[in-house]
């Protein structure tokens, strides 16, 4: 994108951020302990002794870890099957509709375009808001105590977004794209979000925690890492496939006229 070498190069200062009206995120506050690891590790020292680690903190659950793979199970069904699936036929399905005798109609009354080009205008239009977004809001994932809040409100956002196609006919065609870029901009941060918990996850196991000061520290936690990273990805596989092979019995079974995509 034409604007990702630019925004890469330009940092987000607190100035700038109070501009866009974002908060900015409380850090915790430092505390003895954190002091004294500062002060006796450097960059390249070794890894962190069970001193050094807050050892009333909870040991990770299988709770937890199911809680965070049944997220990736489920939110896998929007890209695989609405994403991938169902919206490209149907958007441009509703674009050529609402095309004049010229084969081109008006977005949002000021651009004129053919139908066909409906889907990846809108897509592509929903991948730049993504860029911006994710540079204003994605410090939410790892500093302050809102990340599970925003998960939340991301989450549930994109999939009203989503539920909100219901009402998309070809006399409100632009509202498909709307809806298009909300759901994919609040689902592709709900993602964001989800991926923040991975290292707060690994750093809580008993296989990393027990490892911790020893020569195997940095392997065991790579391990543990690449495991649980795995099994999300491996769960949103299968929920995406199995919803999709479901959606797709239900649009061609009960809805004859999806045979025209």
């Amino acid at each position: 994108f034409p604007l990702s070498f630019p925004c890469s190069l330009f940092p987000l200062s607190p100035s700038l951020v109070r501009l866009c009206f974002l908060p900015l995120p409380v850090l915790p506050p430092v505390t003895e302990q954190m002091r004294r690891i500062k002060q006796k590790r450097t960059a390249f020292s070794t890894p962190p002794t069970l001193e050094e680690l807050d050892e009333s903190a909870p040991q990770t659950t299988k709770g937890e870890l199911a809680g965070w793979y049944g997220y990736d199970f489920a939110n896998s069904v929007f890209f695989n099957s609405v994403l991938l699936a169902f919206l490209p036929p149907f958007l441009t399905m509703l674009a050529k509709n609402a095309e004049g005798p010229d084969h081109k109609f008006t977005l949002f009354g000021l651009f004129d375009m053919s139908g066909v080009t409906y889907y990846p205008t809108m897509i592509s239009a929903s991948v730049v808001c993504q860029l911006v977004t994710f540079l204003l809001f994605g410090t939410i994932a790892d500093f302050g105590a809102g990340r599970k809040q925003a998960l939340m409100f991301t989450a549930v956002c994109g999939a009203l977004a989503c539920c909100a196609f219901i009402f998309v006919t070809d006399a409100v065609v632009d509202l498909a794209g709307i809806l298009l870029i909300v759901s994919n901009v609040m689902m592709g941060l709900s993602v964001l979000y989800y991926n923040a918990y991975l290292p707060l996850l690994v750093a809580s196991t008993p296989e990393v925690r027990i490892s911790a000061g020893s020569a195997e520290y940095d392997d065991v936690r790579n391990a543990e890492t690449n495991r649980l990273s795995n099994r999300g990805y491996a769960w949103g596989y299968l929920g995406g496939v199995i919803l999709l092979v479901i959606n797709v019995g239900i649009a061609f079974g009960f809805s004859p006229g999806c045979m025209q995509w």
